[in-house]
């Protein structure tokens, strides 16, 4: 595993362009030296030469980062900014919050399950557009219940189809938000799978471990990418996700089945949407190698699709990064509203789970009204 030390040479590298500073979101909010890569290297150069040492300051500097990697792809020297930061993180064992310890999130992700399945029993949501106008009066607090009411209302139910005639084998690998939070993307990407006669497999993994690799935790990361390599290592076609963070930890896992996974878009182009409503599109930050084909097949099968300006920028939810920076987060989530209400559509689509929290966050906030579904789910709705 490599320490900070072995990236001596790529941050000398780093010719101090400053390129980094027009694709990176939060700099554009903040104006701040240090949250782009340059400021960032110069401020771990400090590190490796021992006049500068790990600090309060210091640690969050390398922690107000989405880890969107737009640094990454725009560099003109190829730098990979995002492993530089990651690594000294791990070095410091930077963990702002205990989430990233997994028992505590295991945890929290059950009482997750447990929340939203009882908020669902009592049906309280169809009262929500009733009293829109009283939550609203709460402020941030009654912003926060909207999203939780958004999120939590389940839009396709799960129709298991019998006679699987493909001879396409896929596994299906389940993100933590499907089966802790809501389930209804899951649903859609079986139902959509099954209806064209793919066969399905699914296993009982664990959390793909992205926001552990992120945080520097490379333990915790090694740990559950161990795991889900077992359940990965078998004969298949395809290992479909529908969550882009899923997608691209299991990407970065580097394994030999690393080249099967694709993302539910990419199985989804035969299919005729009946629905004309005027959709736009957001691609999650963990989507971007897959920029082109996505927005060929947009436009190929949804005829009234309009792409947003900046489309590809990150949405500011970023896992705990709204947590941790939630005025930075807000700001990056109402531009991305701003944008999305300029199209004029009246859906927004994207192919992350998280992102869809972003977004209802900025369109919440910005008193915006959309209507925000992945990419399965509105197939599923409008085929």
């Amino acid at each position: 595993m490599k320490k900070l030390k072995d990236y001596e040479k790529d941050l000398k590298t780093c010719s101090k362009c400053g390129l980094c500073q027009s694709v990176c979101p939060v700099y554009k909010m903040t104006g701040i030296e240090t949250v782009v890569s340059r400021g960032k290297f110069n401020l771990l150069l400090g590190l490796i030469k021992g006049k500068l040492k790990y600090t309060k300051n210091l640690n969050k500097a390398l922690s107000l980062c989405l880890n969107c990697k737009a640094c990454d792809d725009f560099c003109p020297s190829s730098i990979k900014a995002t492993d530089i930061i990651n690594t000294a993180k791990q070095e410091n064992n930077i963990i702002i919050f205990p989430i990233i310890r997994y028992n505590f999130f295991k945890l929290t992700m059950f009482a997750f399950l447990f929340i939203f399945n009882f908020y669902r029993l009592t049906h309280f949501s169809k009262l929500v557009p009733k009293i829109n106008k009283l939550i609203k009066k709460f402020g941030t607090l009654g912003n926060f219940f909207l999203i939780f009411d958004k999120i939590s209302k389940i839009n396709v139910k799960r129709k298991k189809t019998t006679g699987q005639n493909s001879s396409i084998k896929v596994i299906y690998f389940e993100g933590c938000y499907t089966k802790y939070i809501n389930p209804s993307i899951k649903n859609a990407t079986l139902n959509l799978l099954e209806k064209k006669g793919i066969k399905v497999l699914q296993k009982n993994f664990e959390c793909c471990g992205l926001s552990a690799l992120y945080k520097g935790n490379f333990a915790l990361y090694q740990k559950l990418k161990n795991y889900n390599k077992k359940l990965l290592n078998q004969e298949c076609d395809y290992i479909v996700c529908d969550c882009a963070t899923c997608y691209s930890a299991l990407k970065e896992y580097n394994e030999e089945f690393s080249s099967k996974v694709i993302d539910i878009s990419e199985l989804l182009s035969s299919i005729d949407i009946k629905n004309k409503s005027t959709i736009t599109y957001h691609l999650p930050c963990h989507l971007r190698d897959k920029k082109e084909k996505i927005n060929k097949y947009l436009f190929n099968s949804f005829k009234n699709y309009k792409k947003m300006k900046d489309f590809d920028v990150c949405c500011g939810f970023a896992g705990d990064f709204c947590i941790s920076f939630p005025k930075i987060s807000a700001q990056i989530s109402k531009e991305k509203a701003l944008n999305i209400q300029k199209t004029n559509s009246q859906y927004v689509l994207t192919s992350c789970p998280g992102c869809i929290i972003g977004l209802e966050k900025g369109l919440i906030e910005s008193n915006i009204d959309k209507k925000v579904l992945s990419i399965p789910e509105y197939v599923e709705l409008n085929s």
